[in-house]
């Protein structure tokens, strides 16, 4: 950062040289997070980072994944507003309706991030840890790969 700072600093004095003044007259040296000189700026800048700010403005958008599993093919569809999982529709002919709606209401209302979606996968994994179907950790698993 400091050799690029520098470098645009020289190509600077160098175009705009008033011959008249020195360098350190016409240069001075700010620090952009100086609470002192730009009040409010730490504040900002922690909105401008913040998930709701990089993905809480997105558009709606849909994803749809299909995979063949053991269980069956499955077809995923996620409906998201503002970066969240607004809709789910899970279709297999392996898994139950209730096994379907368990995943379902785990992804529901979760951000369209790859650790949240992985949490709530986990979660549903555990509810169905006693489902007669040995392959919900694999649904549950690739559901969580959907949003690589």
């Amino acid at each position: 950062h400091t050799q690029v700072a520098d470098a645009i600093t020289a190509e600077f004095l160098s175009s705009t040289r008033d011959a008249t003044r020195e360098d350190s007259q016409c240069l001075t040296t700010v620090d952009p997070m100086d609470e002192s000189l730009f009040p409010g700026v730490l504040e900002k800048s922690c909105l401008l980072e913040s998930w709701e700010w990089t993905f809480g403005k997105t558009p709606s958008f849909t994803v749809t994944r299909q995979v063949e599993l053991p269980i069956g093919a499955m077809q995923l569809h996620l409906h998201c507003v503002h970066g969240k999982i607004a809709a789910v529709s899970i279709n297999c002919s392996g898994l139950s309706q209730t096994e379907s709606s368990v995943v379902e209401k785990h992804l529901a209302g979760q951000r369209f991030w790859q650790s949240d979606i992985q949490e709530a996968m986990a979660l549903a994994a555990r509810h169905l840890q006693n489902s007669r179907n040995d392959n919900m950790g694999l649904v549950c698993n690739w559901i969580a790969q959907c949003v690589i």
